[in-house]
């Protein structure tokens, strides 16, 4: 176990180094208890630790967010086409690559954020269990999972599940919480993404990587990944910690007319990029990339996707 966080805890497998909470109160509850958590009260939550204090006002920090994260991801591709957004929310993300020329979809578990993704921004959205999406396979040219794979106790089935719905020559993007970051390390327990039960699972370039190659993906790229936020947006987050020093610093940015300056900040994810792997490649180990080695110090990833 690497630590009590009530009312659950954060364990590491020791046979593969997987992270993940031992949230067992929750995850026996069924999917039913999971639609449940993402609610309206998850999207405009009172409590610091949990979902997103205002989850529409984020919209300006996401959208510059997403657009070079979409850039990047055409210029990897090669072309724009048709994406689909596993765990849309809002539709934030259905927008932005809209707006960009991208041909988009996007499918959530919670009937209360695609209402809003539908009538605040037009998107095509549909609600669906993630995990078995009613999809015909080889219709996309993009998957995107932004910070989704982190809230399955089964990760892998939700990989596995992504693979058929992609063209061969298709991309996968996600991004998750880097547990082996610096961010990670010093901050131990009070690290921002220790979100039980939001978070059930936490990678790291090289779990991930394994997980992936197990699914039947090739990871052609892996990387930090940055976010551009507000800065009322990253005080908000500060309420976590301190409300009333948060708050205070809401006040002054404010009265100093910077609230709403977009930053670039590094708070502790990466991001990968992964491609089908051809059928006759399919039991062949290939080695993935790695990060940087200032980044991290890859451990052993064997069963990356065993709870």
């Amino acid at each position: 176990m690497k630590f009590e966080l009530p009312p659950d805890r954060v364990v590491q497998c020791e046979d593969c180094g997987m992270v993940f909470a031992d949230a067992t109160r929750f995850a026996g509850s069924g999917r039913r208890a999971q639609r449940n958590l993402y609610n309206q009260d998850y999207y405009n939550s009172a409590y610091a630790s949990r979902g997103y204090l205002d989850y529409p006002a984020e919209f300006s920090s996401h959208r510059a967010t997403f657009a070079a994260r979409l850039c990047e991801t055409e210029r990897r591709i090669g072309r724009k086409g048709r994406l689909l957004d596993i765990g849309c929310a809002f539709g934030h993300l259905a927008k932005t690559a809209t707006d960009l020329g991208w041909d988009v979809f996007g499918t959530d578990i919670s009937g209360h954020a695609l209402r809003h993704a539908r009538v605040d921004h037009g998107a095509r959205v549909f609600l669906s269990d993630l995990r078995h999406l009613p999809v015909k396979n080889g219709l996309f040219d993009v998957i995107t999972l932004y910070d989704v794979i982190e809230h399955f106790s089964e990760p892998g089935e939700l990989l596995a599940g992504v693979l058929p719905l992609l063209r061969p020559d298709g991309l996968l993007h996600l991004t998750t919480p880097d547990v082996a970051s610096l961010s990670a390390r010093l901050m131990g327990r009070r690290w921002y993404h220790y979100k039980s039960p939001e978070h059930l699972v936490y990678f790291s370039p090289a779990t991930l990587t394994r997980a992936l190659r197990t699914a039947g993906f090739d990871v052609v790229g892996l990387d930090r990944a940055p976010s551009r936020m507000s800065v009322i947006s990253i005080l908000r987050r500060m309420r976590r910690y301190s409300r009333f020093a948060a708050t205070s610093a809401i006040r002054i940015a404010r009265v100093l007319g910077c609230s709403e300056r977009i930053l670039t900040l590094h708070i502790g994810e990466f991001q990968a990029w992964a491609r089908p792997r051809s059928r006759e490649l399919l039991e062949t180990p290939s080695a993935g990339p790695r990060l940087p080695e200032s980044r991290t110090r890859p451990a052993a990833a064997r069963g990356a996707t065993t709870r």
